[in-house]
């Protein structure tokens, strides 16, 4: 496809991101749309990312170093983040775990994931974003990367979870 091709820098990019998390024992959350674009998502990811949690962690790591959460809303809200926060904050007091890196999967494109993303910078949480719903523009400077199809002449018809299966395969072939 002409627009993953496009898209392949900023995939790649989102890769190395998560893949410094995991060998850097950084916990990560991803959160995703509770639907089946959302759900198959998060799930490629997870399955790339589970084997070399637990190559760098020990066997049970991805119980510690890892969460995925649905979000009902169709976009990052302040429930979700307060929640993050909450696991975040309770894992860095009781085992000195660094604050997470949250991966949004098919939401957090828009001017409405902006309060949620204002309150995880607060506390140093970094956010990188997988979407292909229309973009505002308007989070593009609070995260680390965001992968969007509309960025690569692209629309919704290039899925979130065609971008996480090539990611997941970037992430661990």
């Amino acid at each position: 496809s002409e627009v993953l091709e496009k898209l392949r820098p900023g995939m790649k990019n989102a890769a190395k991101h998560i893949r410094k998390a995991i060998f850097k024992s950084r916990p990560i959350i991803i959160r995703h749309h509770a639907d089946a674009d959302g759900i198959t998502s998060a799930i490629a990811i997870e399955r790339a990312i589970f084997p070399l949690i637990r190559e760098v962690g020990g066997q049970d790591a991805d119980r510690y170093f890892y969460r995925r959460s649905p979000s009902k809303a169709p976009f990052y809200e302040l429930q979700d983040i307060t929640k993050d926060l909450n696991f975040a904050i309770d894992d860095q007091e009781r085992f000195g775990h660094k604050m997470p890196l949250i991966v949004l999967m098919d939401n957090g494109a828009t001017e409405e994931d902006m309060p949620a993303m204002k309150q995880a910078a607060i506390y140093g949480i970094d956010i990188l974003v997988i979407d292909h719903h229309h973009p505002d523009g308007t989070i593009d400077s609070m995260v680390l990367e965001h992968v969007n199809p509309a960025y690569a002449g692209g629309d919704f018809g290039i899925t979130t979870g065609m971008m996480g299966t090539e990611i997941a395969r970037m992430i661990n072939p």
